[in-house]
């Protein structure tokens, strides 16, 4: 009798089992029915997504850009308004533009209503040194000299024009127009070209856009940004100006041309009085 109470309750016990199997097996199949279906759903959203206009970029935005219109600038990074938000990763982009020779850094702003900024901070030049049919030769304040095309800058006038300087004076150049707080004072000199005087071999001479010369020495570049102050107490323009680094101070002085020509005149009247006496002393002989 007890084996057969035990043969009852084994079978039972498989029978409770077996229907616990029976119930997870379910369990999976629902499962796995939830889970097709749910992915199924996404890859549908994810196509309607990527089919539809939402899609699509809906503002961009440039900053900090000079040299490089915001057409440009988006052409490099690959931009339009047909662009797909998703598909240009921030990273991507930075990479495309960070490649280009004057953009010195580049940060994207991507925002979850379908907007980009991107904020360039291009290189800054101080000038070029030489041109031909195709391409310009600048230099940057870090010394470095880029052969660049010339549809690159949109308006060369921005730039002086640096010329008869040695590859030691360029670099002394660079170094002293890094320490200019303000760039655009840049815009305002028209050539830049060396200078010497008998206390100082090295000065460099600066033809101001508004036709003014500023005399100054390579420590004393940085104080250009006190330009602007000086010029309202002068009439006119062609003015010539020494800038002092140890005083800070910018003073108006004759031109080099005008001294010049003031030995000239006095070596002339000196001479021209010389041969007036030696005529009177031969007519009194």
């Amino acid at each position: 009798m007890k084996a057969g109470i035990q043969e009852l309750l084994h079978d039972e016990v498989e029978e409770q089992f077996e229907q616990l199997k029976q119930k997870k097996r379910k369990r999976r199949r629902k499962f796995r029915r939830i889970r097709n279906l749910a992915v199924l759903v996404i890859l549908a959203v994810g196509i309607f997504y990527f089919l539809s206009d939402y899609s699509k970029v809906k503002s961009l935005r440039v900053v900090g850009n000079r040299y490089y219109s915001d057409e440009q600038i988006l052409e490099i990074a690959g931009l339009d308004y047909d662009s797909r938000f998703l598909l240009h990763p921030s990273f991507w982009i930075q990479h495309l533009l960070e490649k280009e020779d004057l953009i010195a850094s580049a940060k994207i702003n991507k925002n979850a209503n379908g907007s980009i900024t991107i904020e360039v901070k291009e290189k800054t030049l101080i000038g070029y040194l030489g041109e031909n049919k195709q391409t310009l030769q600048v230099l940057d304040v870090n010394g470095d000299t880029l052969q660049l095309e010339k549809g690159m800058l949109g308006n060369r006038a921005d730039l002086p024009y640096i010329h008869d300087f040695s590859k030691t004076e360029l670099a002394n150049l660079a170094a002293a127009f890094k320490k200019l707080k303000d760039e655009s004072y840049i815009q305002m000199i028209s050539e830049i070209m060396p200078h010497a005087e008998s206390y100082d071999a090295h000065m460099v001479k600066l033809i101001m856009q508004d036709g003014n010369s500023v005399f100054v020495s390579y420590q004393g570049i940085a104080l250009l940004t006190h330009y602007k102050d000086v010029l309202k107490p002068l009439e006119g323009n062609h003015v010539c100006l020494w800038i002092d680094e140890e005083t800070k101070a910018i003073a108006k002085r004759a031109c080099p041309s005008e001294t010049a020509q003031g030995d000239e005149d006095g070596a002339q009247d000196g001479s021209e009085e010389e041969k007036s006496g030696e005529q009177s002393e031969t007519e009194n002989e």
